[in-house]
């Protein structure tokens, strides 16, 4: 009896048992159904026009597109060959990515936020260019600015008086979390370009025109090279950059405001492979031009809120200046001190920094004679372009000075050449039309030189007291030519700094 009841029990109760089954599979079919019809909407969404239509309301300002974007479930999302451009009244800029994969919040969706969970992608591209100003005679040449497709060559920048909107409605908030992408192939800011192996790891978020926060973000680097065009500045660098970026209001910061808002820290070893880069600094003036030259550069720099400090060390050996009367060929020492520097309005003070020359040489000359130097900077900066800094000089003898001279001058002056030991201190100014030295007080030996120089643009002007006990002489220069005073020397010079150079200091009697 027992064996009956229990075999009832098991047919009773198999109706229930199949219907749980029945219930589990329809419940199946319907998700399958439900992730085909997303799939399809969703491709139907990604790669139509109208998604594009309705982030690109702006493309002047805001524009993206992409190849390839699919999403089979719900918070996922695979996109290929993005790219991202921006412009405002001061720059321009785009970003490439190859490949991401993408993980979002669907729930942040009903909320108006695009909360991206983790963003995983390789082959990432920057490009930012500055726009330019037409009457500006020392803008970079196009050839060495970043192109960015869908905007005009050159950039320029317009006159017009910026717009600023009121009221911004009630944009989607973006944060993006947990960035990671391999292959970091490019950085290239106005004539910097970056080339090389580096990974981004960051986030951001965004509510655009109302608030913007980066980082923080960190760059590893694993080789790479820093060049202009196709001269090289740094190869083999190795290290690691680290930034952030405090939120802001894009309203009230605008601009190169916005580096009040950046904290970080560089950090770089690498490679000098020529100072052939250096001549695109110099390309107001005809000569010199610099070749060769290579060792070992260091950057380390910290940033705080848009105050800089931190060292610039780098080497050269057998580094060339070619004029067009000889080959100056040597090896040079650098260690640039930044003491202070607010980023965005300057100046950038160098007090502290220093440049060592040595076992320099010119074609034509006597080989066995190299000339050396070294140069201080007690006080100094660079501000709107400019050099100017008190500099204190020792170096082997005047060599310099009478080249600089270009004349003959008396045979008992010609000690200055053999002689061992110059000290020497000079304010120096140096601009991209414009050289000069000021004060310049030197002695070594028995003699003494006081003197003033200027070049600007063709225009090249200067007066120089050389003296040795009861023996002196004047030199005047202007333009090509060259004069030498012997008689009345000293009361010419005073009368000469007084009036054309403005000089406060008098030369000693």
């Amino acid at each position: 009896m027992k064996r009956s009841k229990d075999a009832g029990s098991t047919k009773r109760s198999a109706p229930g048992g199949g219907l749980a089954i029945l219930a589990i599979l329809v419940s199946l079919a319907v998700a399958a159904v439900l992730l085909l019809l997303y799939a399809a909407a969703a491709h139907r969404l990604l790669s139509g026009p109208q998604l594009r239509s309705w982030i690109n309301t702006e493309p002047e300002s805001t524009w993206l597109d992409y190849d390839e974007a699919t999403s089979l479930l719900p918070g996922r999302l695979q996109i290929k060959n993005l790219r991202i451009r921006g412009s405002d009244r001061n720059v321009q800029w785009i970003i490439r990515l190859a490949e991401a994969q993408v993980r979002y919040s669907v729930a942040d969706l009903f909320a108006r936020r695009f909360h991206v969970l983790r963003v995983g992608g390789r082959g990432l591209s920057f490009r930012l260019r500055n726009k330019l100003d037409p009457k500006d005679p020392l803008k970079p040449p196009m050839s060495l600015l970043p192109p960015i497709p869908g905007f005009a060559d050159p950039p320029l920048r317009s006159e017009k008086p910026e717009r600023i909107d009121e009221g911004v409605g009630n944009p989607w908030a973006i944060e993006v979390q947990n960035l990671s992408v391999e292959g970091l192939e490019e950085i290239w800011i106005d004539v910097y370009r970056f080339r090389g192996n580096a990974r981004l790891h960051g986030g951001f978020f965004l509510r655009p025109g109302l608030l913007a926060r980066v980082g923080p973000a960190t760059i590893p680097v694993a080789g790479g090279q820093v060049g202009i065009g196709e001269d090289s500045i740094a190869a083999g660098l190795a290290g690691k950059i680290a930034a952030s970026i405090d939120a802001y209001d894009p309203r009230l910061v605008r601009g190169s405001a916005v580096w009040d808002k950046i904290s970080g820290d560089l950090k770089l070893e690498g490679r000098v492979e020529s100072l052939r880069f250096l001549n695109y600094y110099l390309r107001p003036s005809p000569e010199p031009r610099l070749a060769g030259g290579s060792g070992p550069v260091r950057v380390a720099v910290h940033v705080e809120r848009g105050l800089a400090r931190g060292v610039v060390e780098a080497s050269a050996r057998q580094g060339e200046a070619r004029y067009a009367e000889a080959t100056l060929r040597g090896d040079a020492d650098l260690a640039m001190r930044i003491a202070s520097w607010r980023v965005e309005r300057g100046p950038l003070e160098l007090a502290g920094s220093r440049i060592a020359l040595s076992a320099v040489s010119s074609s034509g000359g006597d080989e066995s004679r190299q000339w050396w130097g070294r140069f201080e900077v007690p006080s100094g900066n660079i501000h709107a372009g400019a050099l100017t800094a008190r500099v204190d000089t020792k170096c082997r003898d005047a060599r310099p000075l009478f080249t600089l001279f270009r004349t003959k001058l008396p045979r008992w002056t010609r000690g200055l050449l053999s002689l061992e030991g110059l000290s020497a201190t000079a304010t120096v100014t140096l601009g991209p039309s414009l050289a000069r030295v000021r004060d310049l007080d030197a002695a070594g030996g028995r003699f003494r030189i006081q003197g003033e120089y200027v070049l600007k643009g063709k225009d090249r002007r200067g007066i120089f007291l050389i003296g040795t006990g009861p023996l002196n002489v004047g030199v005047g220069i202007r333009g090509d030519a060259t004069s030498v005073r012997l008689i009345g020397t000293h009361r010419w010079f005073e009368k000469e700094r007084s009036e054309s150079y403005g000089s406060t200091i008098e030369a000693s009697r």
